[in-house]
């Protein structure tokens, strides 16, 4: 594994000019965007005119934390869910066809939109019935779910404040993530200084024996799998 200064000089130069503060809430401190920030403050205001306690579960993630939630996945540490949001089994699949399955609902470290501060896991915490964990699944979402209200809610309120729903999108060819939200503005100023070469720059660092197989894929895919597209 590379040292913290070698992923953080890497992790730099894929997404030049973000500039991430730290965000205190009463449950849950992260890391974000400082422009993609203020903007969710005003859709939380927006929010709880509404009825709805919007809250945070995931902003700015390290590529250290997404490589570890990727490898976990490759080696069947963690579950990876297909199409309908159920457990598929990948053990027997060739090393592209494995990395296929994770991407359906998960991101390639350096390949995540969360590395950019710029998007937001959102919930409202009002909502979320007591004892139940949060599953981030579009079942959640269904009209007889308890977030169906929010998703309504996201749809018509976060484009007013400048957010997209990039997992929401017809060029979109992954999982749906109605939960995810991204500042479209500050978003796209960072992806403009997006260069392969620097992800590259990042995957050397790592010895792996799926690396192959993880360049190849992130070669062909990057441009969806960042939403670019």
């Amino acid at each position: 594994m590379p040292s913290v200064a070698e992923l953080a000089e890497a992790e730099a130069e894929l997404f030049p000019g973000r500039r991430l503060i730290e965000i205190r809430e009463k449950n849950f401190n992260y890391w974000a965007d400082a422009e993609s920030a203020v903007a969710l403050q005003h859709l939380q205001v927006k929010a709880t005119a509404q009825g709805f306690k919007l809250q945070v579960c995931s902003a700015y993630r390290s590529v250290e934390r997404q490589y570890q939630i990727f490898k976990d996945k490759f080696t069947g540490k963690r579950q990876v869910l297909d199409a309908t949001e159920q457990p598929v089994d990948i053990s027997r699949l060739s090393a592209s066809e494995k990395i296929k399955a994770i991407t359906y609902f998960s991101a390639l470290p350096g390949l995540s939109r969360h590395h950019m501060g710029t998007d937001f896991d959102v919930y409202a915490a009002n909502l979320l019935p007591e004892g139940q964990m949060l599953q981030l699944t579009c079942r959640e979402y269904a009209p007889d779910a308890y977030f169906y209200s929010l998703g309504q809610f996201l749809q018509v309120q976060a484009p007013s404040c400048g957010f997209v729903q990039p997992f929401c999108m017809a060029t979109w060819h992954g999982g749906r993530e109605p939960w995810h939200l991204s500042y479209s503005q500050r978003a796209r100023q960072l992806l403009s200084g997006f260069s392969f070469e620097a992800l590259l720059k990042l995957y050397a660092l790592f010895d792996d024996d799926f690396m192959p197989a993880l360049i190849g894929f992130a070669k062909q895919h990057y441009r969806n799998l960042l939403c670019m597209n």
